[in-house]
């Protein structure tokens, strides 16, 4: 559950707050309020299955579209966390040859290339599903300002006598 989009939200700090746009038709936010056509606003139109709805700054600073977790419904924060991640993938190449012992002195040379947490394919906008609110635990995709796992890459030559 990204927690952090829900707070961010409402600080106005993410693109879905950002959005500009000029009403094309008369719409009411979440709290009844009627926004007339032609009004320009920031925020987003959404229909719940009723109507179309003007998620305006309101929607996200105390509805329940962000804040702090008082009184929020977080099922509008609970996605599919199936995920697919390449967690680890090396590559690599050895020269093996006679030329090698008799100019250099080696047996051979191996390169390799190794990346840890380089692809992950996932609908959980903003955060890994496997990230851990709680540390070490059964609390799989809990997130509030969690730092993520590291991307990282690296290279190495080994060199064999």
């Amino acid at each position: 559950m990204p927690r952090t989009l829900w707070v961010l939200h409402r600080f106005g700090t993410t693109t879905a707050t950002s959005n500009r746009l000029t009403t094309t038709e008369d719409l009411r936010n979440h709290d009844g309020d009627l926004v007339p056509s032609g009004t320009t606003v920031r925020g987003n139109v959404q229909d719940f299955g009723g109507g179309n709805v003007l998620l305006d700054e309101d929607w996200y600073r105390t509805g329940i579209g962000g804040g702090f977790g008082d009184n929020q419904a977080y099922n509008f924060g609970v996605y599919d966390a199936t995920f697919t991640k390449v967690r680890e993938l090396s590559l690599s190449y050895l020269i093996d040859n006679d030329n090698l012992k008799s100019l250099l002195g080696l047996d051979s040379i191996r390169f390799t290339a190794t990346g840890r947490n380089l692809i992950n394919i996932n609908n959980v906008p903003g955060i890994d599903p496997e990230t851990n609110q709680y540390g070490v635990g059964n609390a799989l995709g809990l997130d509030y300002f969690t730092n993520p796992q590291t991307k990282s890459v690296l290279f190495t030559a080994a060199f064999n006598f």
